[in-house]
C-alpha cells in the first residue's frame, strides 16, 4: 500500500529524433592561450606571435629563428611591471646592505680602496660585483669586462635574495650561478635519495663534500665512494642511500641553492629533508653493524654538532663509536675483525673511518667535559711510503675562479699528521681531565711542558709539503690551527711566572691562528670556509679579546668577530657563540670596540 505523499513526476518526454547529445570533452575543452609578450621580430612586423618559447611559430617560418628573442621587461601588465619593481627594489636594498657591511667590518685599507672605487664612477653592476667577491683586487677590476663574464654575474647574483619557491616554479629557481656551475664530480640521485631525482643538485652536494669537509676530517675514502656511488648498486659496502643521505644533510651547509630547504626560505631547514631520510634509514637498519652504517652515523653528528645541538651530537657519536667497536676497529675491546680476510681497501678504509671517529670523539669530550672512553685505533690508514694519493684539490664551486690551477690534495698528508696530533692531545686530555687532581703543582707544570714540547716538536718536524705557501689548500691551514690550539697552558696564581708564560703562548698561538685565516681569506674569500675550523676561531677570540690594548691582538680580533659571523650565516653552532662572547667580555670588564660589537651583532 502506498502513502498519499508517495507521489512521482511524470516521465519526460523523448526529445525529437535526431537531437544529437553535448559533447562534454567540446565544451569543457580549454580556450585559447594566453600570450604575454611577443618576441622582438613579430612586435617590429605588427603580426600575431604564438609566444614562448623561442623560436616562435611565425619566426620559424619566416626563417628568423635566430633573431626571435623575447624581452619580459617590455611586459608593462601592472602584476608583472609591479614584480619587476619589487624585484629591481630587493636588488638595491641588497647592494646597500652589502656595502654597510663592508664598511662595518672590513679593514681600513680595504675601505679606502673601496670608497675610491666608488668615486670613480664606478657602475652599480661593477660595485655590486666587488662587494659580492672580496678576492678582488680593485687596482686590476677597472680592466675587467661585465660583457658575458660568468665570474662578475656570479657575484652580482650572490647579492639578489633567494627567491620565493612559493610563488616561482622550480624552472625560474635557478641562479646564474647555477647556470655555470660545473659539479667536480658527476654522480647519480638514484637509487641513492628519495629527497630529489636531481643528478646536479647531488652531484652539486657531494662536490662541496669534498671539496670542504673531506679534507679536513676524513672518515671515508674519496676515490672508492665515488666510485661505488657511480655503479648504482645498492648492495655496496662502500656507498649506502644512508650514508649518502647522512653526506647530503651536511654538504647542504655548504650551499647557496634553494633546493638545499626543506621549508622554503627557512634558512633553518637547511638539509633537513635529507637528515630526516638518513634518520629513516637508520632506523630500517635495526643497528645493524656495518662499515658505511658507522661512517654515516658519525657524519649524522657531525651535522648536528654544527646545528648547535650538542647533547643529541654526543649521543649520537657514543652510538657511532659502540658499534666501531663491535665491528672490531680499536685495540679496546680486543673484538678484532678479521683483518686477513679484507682486501687492501676495506683495511685502510677501516683504519680512516677508526682514526675519523677517534679525532671525533676525543675533541668532543674535550669541548663538553666527557669522559673519552675510547681506546686508540688498531693501526694508521697510510705508511711512510704510501703518503701519494694523485687526488687534486680545487675550489668549488669554480664561478669566482674559473681558471683556478690544481693542486694536490695532500690528504693523506693530512690524516697522518692529524693522527699524530691526536695522539699527543689524548695525553693532554688524560692529564687535565682525569689525573690533575691528584698531582701536585710542580709535578702537574713539568707533565704540561712535557706534552707542550711534544707539540713543538710535531710541528717542527710538519712534511714541507703542508707549510703554507701562495694559496695553500684549506687542509694545509687546518694543520696548523691544530698546532696552535693544541695548547692549553696551566693557570696557577700562585706561580706568577707559570701563568704569564701560559697566557703568552696561548695569545701567540691565537694570534697564528687569525694569521692563518687571512690567507685563507685572500686565498678564496669567506663565502664556503671548512666547519671544522670553527673551534680554533671561536677559542682563538676569546684570548686575544683579553689583550685588546695592544694593536696585533686587537687586529686579530677583527679578523676573527669576521671568521665567526661568517659562520654563523650557515651554522647555528657560530651563531650560538657570539651571544658568549659578548656576554663574557661584560663580565670580565672587557670594553669592546664599537666597530666589533656592530660586527658581531650583525651576526645575531
Amino acid at each position: 500500500m502506498t502513502s498519499p505523499n508517495d507521489k512521482h513526476l511524470p516521465a519526460l518526454a523523448p526529445g525529437p529524433p535526431g537531437l544529437a547529445q553535448p559533447n562534454l570533452s567540446t565544451r569543457l575543452a580549454p580556450g585559447p592561450r594566453k600570450i604575454s609578450a611577443a618576441c622582438l621580430p613579430c612586435k617590429q612586423a605588427k603580426r600575431k606571435c604564438s609566444g614562448r618559447p623561442a623560436p616562435c611559430k611565425a619566426c620559424r617560418n619566416t626563417d628568423a629563428e635566430a633573431d626571435c628573442v623575447f624581452d619580459l621587461t617590455l611586459d608593462l601588465r601592472r602584476k608583472v611591471a609591479q614584480r619587476r619593481t619589487v624585484d629591481e627594489r630587493e636588488y638595491y636594498r641588497s647592494v646597500l646592505s652589502s656595502l654597510l657591511d663592508e664598511l662595518r667590518s672590513s679593514e681600513p685599507v680595504r675601505i679606502n680602496e673601496l670608497v675610491n672605487f666608488i668615486r670613480s664612477d664606478a657602475s652599480m653592476g661593477r660595485i655590486a660585483t666587488v662587494l659580492a667577491d672580496t678576492t678582488i683586487n680593485l687596482d686590476d677590476f677597472s680592466s675587467i669586462s661585465l660583457d658575458n663574464n660568468p665570474s662578475v654575474e656570479s657575484a652580482i647574483q650572490s647579492l639578489f635574495p633567494p627567491p620565493d619557491p612559493c610563488l616561482t616554479s622550480g624552472y625560474f629557481r635557478i641562479t646564474l650561478e647555477s647556470l655555470v656551475d660545473i659539479p667536480l664530480f658527476q654522480v647519480p640521485a638514484k637509487p641513492w635519495t628519495n629527497v630529489t631525482d636531481d643528478d646536479n643538485l647531488v652531484s652539486h652536494l657531494i662536490s662541496l663534500y669534498f671539496t670542504w669537509d673531506h679534507p679536513c676530517w676524513q672518515l671515508l675514502d674519496q676515490k672508492v665512494f665515488l666510485l661505488h656511488m657511480k655503479t648504482g648498486d645498492l648492495e655496496s659496502q662502500y656507498c649506502t642511500p644512508f650514508l649518502v643521505n647522512s653526506i647530503l644533510a651536511m654538504a647542504s651547509l655548504y650551499s647557496d641553492t634553494p633546493d638545499v630547504f626543506a621549508v622554503p626560505g627557512n634558512t633553518d631547514s637547511c638539509g633537513s629533508h635529507f637528515y630526516m631520510e638518513a634518520e629513516r634509514l637508520w632506523r630500517a637498519e635495526e643497528g645493524t653493524v656495518s662499515l658505511a652504517n658507522i661512517q654515516g652515523l658519525v657524519i649524522m653528528c657531525h651535522a648536528l654538532k654544527c646545528q648547535g645541538k650538542d647533547g643529541v651530537s654526543w649521543l649520537t657519536l657514543r652510538q657511532a663509536v659502540q658499534l666501531a667497536q663491535d665491528f672490531g676497529m680499536f685495540r679496546v675491546p680486543p673484538l678484532h675483525a678479521n683483518w686477513e680476510e679484507m682486501d687492501a681497501d676495506m683495511q685502510r678504509i677501516h683504519a680512516t673511518t677508526a682514526w675519523g671517529i677517534f679525532v671525533m670523539n676525543l675533541d668532543m669530550s674535550m669541548e663538553l667535559h666527557k669522559d673519552a672512553n675510547l681506546g686508540f685505533p688498531l693501526c694508521r690508514p697510510y705508511t711512510p711510503d704510501d703518503l701519494n694519493d694523485n687526488i687534486a684539490w680545487t675550489p668549488y664551486p669554480r664561478s669566482n675562479q674559473i681558471e683556478y690551477a690544481e693542486k694536490p690534495g695532500l690528504l693523506r698528508y693530512v690524516a697522518t699528521e692529524l693522527a699524530n696530533l691526536t695522539e699527543i692531545t689524548a695525553s693532554k686530555q688524560q692529564l687535565f681531565f682525569m689525573n690533575a687532581c691528584h698531582m701536585e703543582v710542580n709535578d702537574l707544570w713539568r707533565r704540561t711542558n712535557q706534552i707542550y714540547s711534544r707539540l713543538q716538536q710535531w710541528r717542527e718536524n710538519m712534511p714541507d709539503v703542508l707549510k703554507i705557501d701562495s694559496y695553500p689548500v684549506p687542509q694545509e691551514i687546518l694543520s696548523l690551527f691544530n698546532a696552535f690550539v693544541g695548547y692549553k697552558g696551566l693557570d696557577s696564581p700562585s706561580r706568577p711566572a707559570w701563568f704569564e708564560q701560559s697566557r703568552l703562548t696561548r695569545l701567540q698561538s691565537a694570534k697564528d691562528i687569525s694569521r692563518c685565516f687571512g690567507v685563507l681569506r685572500l686565498s678564496y674569500g669567506y663565502k664556503r670556509i671548512p666547519s671544522h675550523m670553527l673551534e680554533a676561531a671561536g677559542t682563538s677570540l676569546a684570548v686575544v679579546m683579553s689583550d685588546l690594548t695592544n694593536e696585533e691582538s686587537g687586529n686579530a680580533f677583527f679578523e676573527l668577530c669576521r671568521i665567526v659571523v661568517v659562520f654563523g650565516k650557515r651554522l647555528k653552532q657560530a651563531k650560538r657563540m657570539i651571544p658568549r662572547i659578548l656576554s663574557i667580555a661584560q663580565q670580565s670588564g672587557i670594553i669592546l670596540p664599537p666597530e666589533a660589537v656592530l660586527i658581531l651583532e650583525s651576526g645575531l
